[in-house]
């Protein structure tokens, strides 16, 4: 991680990343998966933080975030980010 963006990032324990305003709460394990969010959301609403339900997505294997793409093989390049090089 870039020096400039460590204090725009906050990790809250190991399953939840917040960058800015951007929040990803991971897990490995499905099963898992359930009780970090009901952590997390706990927190939020103790804290009076809301979510714009919108922009979240919840239960998939795979996802955009900050312009990589994050699964289990772990963090990638994004496909729409690199398609112009991989067309030369």
């Amino acid at each position: 991680m870039d020096e400039k963006d460590v204090e725009k990032t906050t990790f809250i324990g190991q399953n939840m990343e917040i960058y800015v305003d951007d929040m990803l709460i991971k897990r490995r394990e499905t099963r898992d998966h359930e009780p970090n969010l009901i952590e997390s959301f706990e927190n939020l609403k103790k804290d009076n933080l809301r979510l714009n339900l919108d922009k979240y997505v919840f239960g998939v294997t795979s996802e955009k975030f900050l312009g990589y793409m994050i699964s289990q093989r772990g963090i990638e390049p994004n496909p729409d980010k690199i398609a112009a090089c991989q067309a030369m």
